[in-house]
């Protein structure tokens, strides 16, 4: 067969490692959208770590799938990392009801302790996979960073001031870092002959731009099921279609951008950015829809100058990881395009007057045709 046991089992544990990843994305939206009663950098900050945290792990469980198919046992073992990370994010984030009502960092210090015994899970979860996977002995840095996040988690149980919290966060945040800058990630590339790292990491930026995809095919649905032909602006549903032409284009011109993937964490990374920042795009746009009695074209006009200045970050984030992985220079003519596009953006952000608008709805289309005509055909 063609398809090994090795890439049936990780396509399932991916899926799992992305949904858990799209919860980060749900959580963060929630921020996004909605008017909570306090913004808290330490609570911000947290969740990051908590992203990040799982990205690292994703990135270095590669090695591992080699040994998937050799018992049921492995199998089961390599999924209680995700399972407890999941668990993490649901406590981590309030629910969407009482958002409204949140003041952010006392929630983080309410669950606090729930976090950092859920945390203490992962670690020991973390241990025993590295030890059998890994074969790691005790006296490998990777374990002992393991054991000192442990300890940590111990101190978040029993200690539960507020100088605890925060001096938990900033050194969980410095091992992480020391982790993913000193430990040592180099792979034996023999163990997956038939799975590569590259297709391994693909999957897991695949979902995530899946996840943002459906946010357009969700919002769409609310267009059709829940307004009538008349309430539906006209100007607002063009743009919607024109980010998701947008999003589909990105996608299509990453594949370049995959054999880069592999050589340096931090390029892994980079390629998360743009689905991020295109999933807040997406909760922008379809954000006018929230009642049925809500007038489009005057919501719209009102969110007009973030949605803009979404559009003009994708474009510019588009510009910097083509230069950063190497796939054209920064005087390229498709980054000419994106930088024009970036211009009439920040112009309608500006300018939020109907006419412009139009003009640069229309001028963003004939764009976005050349570019395919001159880079594409």
């Amino acid at each position: 067969m063609n398809f090994s046991q090795i890439e049936y089992l990780t396509i399932f544990s991916s899926i799992i490692y992305g949904f858990v990843a799209a919860e980060y994305f749900h959580g963060w939206g929630s921020l996004f959208k909605l008017h909570y009663k306090k913004v808290s950098y330490w609570f911000l900050g947290w969740t990051v770590f908590e992203f990040v945290l799982l990205v690292n792990l994703w990135w270095n469980t590669w090695v591992r799938n080699a040994m998937l198919s050799e018992h049921i046992g492995y199998f089961f073992l390599s999924l209680t990392t995700p399972i407890i990370l999941y668990l993490i994010s649901v406590i981590t984030f309030p629910s969407t009801e009482s958002a409204r009502q949140v003041d952010l960092y006392q929630y983080l210090k309410e669950r606090f302790t729930k976090i950092m015994f859920m945390f203490f899970l992962l670690m020991v979860s973390l241990i025993v996979n590295t030890y059998y996977f890994n074969n790691a002995p005790f006296w490998r840095l990777e374990v002992h960073i393991l054991f000192t996040a442990a300890f940590l988690t111990i101190i978040g149980v029993i200690f539960r001031s507020e100088r605890a919290l925060k001096i938990i966060i900033t050194f969980s945040g410095v091992l992480l870092i020391f982790h993913i800058a000193f430990v040592d990630n180099s792979f034996d590339l023999s163990l997956m002959k038939n799975f590569t790292q590259t297709e391994y990491l693909i999957i897991f930026v695949a979902i995530l731009y899946g996840y943002v995809a459906s946010v357009f095919f969700i919002g769409w649905g609310t267009l059709i099921r829940s307004f009538k032909l008349h309430e539906v602006h006209w100007y607002h549903l063009v743009w919607t279609v024109f980010a998701f032409v947008l999003l589909v284009d990105i996608w299509w011109g990453s594949w370049l951008k995959t054999e880069r993937l592999v050589s340096n964490i931090g390029y892994f990374y980079a390629s998360l950015v743009q689905p991020l920042i295109f999933y807040f795009l997406g909760i922008a746009l379809f954000s006018v829809l929230t009642h049925k009695s809500d007038i489009v074209k005057e919501k719209f006009k009102l969110a007009s100058p973030l949605i803009f200045r979404l559009f003009a970050l994708v474009l510019l984030s588009n510009i910097v990881i083509s230069v950063l992985f190497e796939e054209f220079g920064l005087f390229h003519t498709k980054n000419l395009f994106r930088s024009a596009g970036i211009a009439l953006a920040i112009l309608v952000s500006l300018k939020n007057s109907r006419f412009v608008q139009i003009f640069v709805l229309v001028f963003s289309w004939l764009l976005y045709f050349a570019h395919l005509i001159k880079d594409e055909f």
